[in-house]
C-alpha cells in the first residue's frame, strides 16, 4: 500500500518549503527543529483530571518529567514513558500532546520523562537513566496513585529503544517488575540496509541519512567504527535491540510497526525475535502510515485514527495485567 496521499502533501510541503531539514546542520539545530515541527500538526491537547512537572532521579542526576493523571481513581496502570527524537533531540513538551490522549482514551497514568541527549551524553547515558526512571517509578508507584506490579514501559522511535532496554536490564537484576513492554516504531538495530530503510529511507520524514547521523551521535567515535564497517553485530545489544541474543524471560510486549516506515521491518524482525523467545507478543502493523505519524494527527484522519488505535493498545495491555 502507498504512503496515506494527505501525509504525501504535507511531505511534499515540507521538502519544497525551503526550510531547514534535519541532519544539515547541528545538533542544536537540529534540537530547535524538532521542537517546532511537532506543535503545528499534533493533535489538540486534551484537558485532564491532573497534569504536573517534576523531577526524577536518573542514573546522573536529576530528569525532567511530567506526570498524567486521567482521574483521581486509585490503583490504575502506570505507563512510563519516553519520547523519540534519535537519543538526541526532544523532551517531556515535544510529546505532550501525544501522551494527553494516551492517559485520556487508555485511562492510565502516564509519566513522561527523557534521559541525558547524545552527542553529550552517548551510549549508555539513556538506558541507563531509564533503568533508574523504571526504578524510581515502581518504588513511588503507591505514591503516583499506581501500583508497582501494574508499570508498563513504551516509548515512541529511539524511546521505544530505550523501553526495550529497559525491559532486558530489568530482566537481567530481577527487576523492578514490568508488567508490558509497548514499543512505537522503536529503533532496534543499527543495520540500515533493509528492503523499507531503501524503500522509504528518502521523502519519508525520517531519512537513512538522518538515521546514520543519529546512530554515530548516540554511540559516539569509538563504537561508531563498527558502524561505519557494518560490523552490526558488535554494536552494544542494548542499542541495537534485535541483536540480543536472548530475549527470553522478557515482559509481555506490543511492537507498533507503520509500513512505510524506514524501521518497519527491524520492528518486524523484532517482533518475530521475542516470539520465538517465547514472549507474549502483539505486533500491530499499520498500512500507509509513515515514521512518526503520531506528531500529524491533528491534521491527517488516517494518523488520527492511528493514534487512537495506539492508545487503544495501552489499554489493553494494562487490561491484561490488570484482569
Amino acid at each position: 500500500m502507498p504512503l496515506n496521499p494527505e501525509i504525501r502533501t504535507i511531505l511534499d510541503a515540507i521538502a519544497t518549503g525551503g526550510g531547514y531539514e534535519l541532519g544539515t546542520g547541528t545538533v542544536l539545530q537540529d534540537r530547535e527543529a524538532m521542537a517546532q515541527l511537532g506543535g503545528a500538526t499534533q493533535q489538540a491537547a486534551v484537558d485532564l483530571h491532573r497534569v504536573e512537572d517534576f523531577e526524577i532521579p536518573g542514573a546522573a542526576g536529576p530528569l525532567p518529567a511530567r506526570g498524567y493523571w486521567p482521574s483521581d481513581t486509585p490503583g490504575l496502570p502506570i505507563v512510563l514513558f519516553w519520547h523519540g527524537g534519535g537519543w538526541q533531540m526532544g523532551d517531556v513538551d515535544s510529546v505532550d500532546r501525544p501522551v494527553r490522549a494516551i492517559a485520556d482514551r487508555a485511562g492510565v497514568i502516564v509519566i513522561s520523562t527523557t534521559h541525558r541527549l547524545a552527542p553529550e551524553h552517548p551510549y549508555p547515558a539513556a538506558v541507563e537513566d531509564g533503568f533508574a526512571a523504571l526504578q524510581w517509578v515502581s518504588a513511588n508507584a503507591e505514591r503516583l496513585g499506581g501500583r508497582a506490579d501494574h508499570v508498563v514501559i513504551a516509548g515512541e522511535s529511539s524511546g521505544g529503544n530505550v523501553a526495550g532496554a529497559v525491559a532486558v536490564m530489568a530482566r537481567d537484576a530481577g527487576g523492578p517488575p514490568v508488567a508490558h513492554q509497548l514499543l512505537i516504531t522503536p529503533t532496534v538495530d543499527a543495520d540500515l540496509t533493509r528492503p523499507s530503510c531503501i524503500a522509504y529511507g528518502e521523502d519519508h520524514l525520517l531519512t537513512t541519512k538522518m538515521m546514520h547521523l543519529v546512530w554515530r551521535r548516540y554511540l559516539g567515535p569509538e563504537l561508531s567504527a563498527d558502524l561505519d564497517a557494518a560490523r552490526y553485530d558488535r554494536v552494544p545489544h542494548r542499542a541495537a535491540l534485535l541483536r540480543t541474543s536472548d530475549l527470553a524471560g522478557l515482559a509481555p510486549a506490543t511492537v507498533i510497526a507503520c509500513e512505510c516506515d524506514p524501521h518497519h521491518d527491524e520492528n518486524v524482525a523484532y517482533a518475530e525475535r521475542l516470539q520465538q523467545a517465547g514472549v507474549p507478543t502483539r505486533l500491530a502493523d499499520f498500512p500507509g502510515l509513515t515514521h512518526g505519524a503520531l506528531n500529524l494527527a491533528g491534521v491527517v484522519p488516517a494518523a488520527r485514527e492511528y493514534a487512537d488505535a495506539v492508545a487503544d493498545l495501552f489499554a489493553e495491555a494494562t487490561a491484561q495485567r490488570t484482569a
